[in-house]
């Protein structure tokens, strides 16, 4: 018998939903936890994943890929502006995600899939590769924008988009006009 498409993503998506009630709850989301909530039979969860944390896995891959289309884009159009109003509108779409998953009660890899996404267009468009410790400043600006995003979802987004563009890719051009001066 041949599965009906929309039923398949249909189901998918209830066993990620049911997946992520109990991530955000600090709930272990066990193949019978997500069953549960679900509702559906351990039989049923196996046919789309093999373990729960294939689900963590999935939505963490999906967001990552979103940064890297968003990236490669704006890469491609050579347009930071455009990446970092693409980066505000993807929090605005998938904020809960993302800042759960890089809040502390998250999952510490995904920082660093982030970072892997951001890296390639924060050295092309701030050019970091001319600076000593590039790996320490590609984790500082991946950390810095993804935090001030997460913080700017959280607190209600009450700076307007191209207001907060504007302050972040400010603060990363002075952070850098400044770096190889000494502290004062």
């Amino acid at each position: 018998m041949k599965k009906n498409p929309e039923q398949t993503e249909q189901t998918r998506k209830n066993l990620k939903d049911a997946y992520w009630k109990l991530f955000i709850t600090n709930k272990k989301p066990t193949v019978d936890a997500v069953c549960r909530v679900a509702g559906y039979n351990r039989c049923t969860f196996y046919r789309y994943y093999d373990r729960s944390s294939a689900i963590l896995e999935e939505i963490e891959t999906e967001l990552c890929s979103l940064i890297h289309t968003i990236a490669q884009t704006a890469m491609e159009r050579n347009d930071s502006s455009l990446f970092l109003k693409e980066m505000v509108l993807l929090f605005e779409d998938k904020g809960d995600y993302i800042c759960t998953l890089l809040g502390e009660n998250g999952d510490p890899k995904f920082m660093n899939m982030v970072k892997e996404q951001m890296s390639p267009i924060l050295l092309k468009f701030f050019k970091l590769e001319q600076y000593p410790h590039r790996d320490l400043l590609l984790t500082f600006f991946s950390n810095a924008l993804s935090q001030t995003l997460s913080e700017w979802y959280k607190t209600g987004k009450k700076v307007k988009l191209e207001e907060l563009t504007i302050f972040i890719s400010s603060l990363i051009y002075g952070a850098l006009s400044n770096i190889n001066e000494p502290p004062t």
